[in-house]
């Protein structure tokens, strides 16, 4: 049996929900290292806090480059991040939006038309490695 090749990519996740944390889980089993994953959370949940022990990084301040931000609020949280998502635009970011409802118009509205923004519609069979996840770019 051969060990699977771990993606070195350096991944930020903004809100780390049920949808979110399925995903992260699936990443963590397979190809993801916990140390290249910086998760924002105001509540993390104690799962996310137990995979600190394994190296992943939670609500830390590191000045960072970050490969990917994976945007994991609840639709009605997005006025709450732009901040965070204007800073990060500034690093040629690739942002990956898992909000429901929230066209790639709208985070361009925040983010900037020039950066790269992906939207995915996850579903919950991702929690076992088995979901489908439909890509908008």
């Amino acid at each position: 049996m051969t060990a699977e090749k771990k993606i070195n990519k350096q991944i930020k996740i903004i809100g780390c929900g049920k949808m979110a944390s399925a995903i992260l889980d699936a990443w963590l089993k397979k190809s993801v290292s916990p140390e290249n994953i910086y998760v924002d959370d105001p509540k993390p949940s104690n799962w996310l806090l137990e995979k600190k022990k394994d190296g992943l990084n939670i609500n830390t301040k590191e000045d960072i480059s970050f490969d990917y931000c994976f945007i994991g609020v609840k639709p009605q949280s997005l006025d709450e991040i732009k901040l965070k998502l204007k800073a990060l635009s500034k690093k040629k970011v690739t942002f990956v939006s898992m909000l429901a409802g929230i066209r790639i118009n709208r985070l361009e509205s925040i983010i900037g038309k020039d950066e790269s923004i992906v939207r995915i519609m996850p579903n919950l069979p991702a929690e076992i490695q088995k979901g489908v996840t439909a890509v908008k770019e």
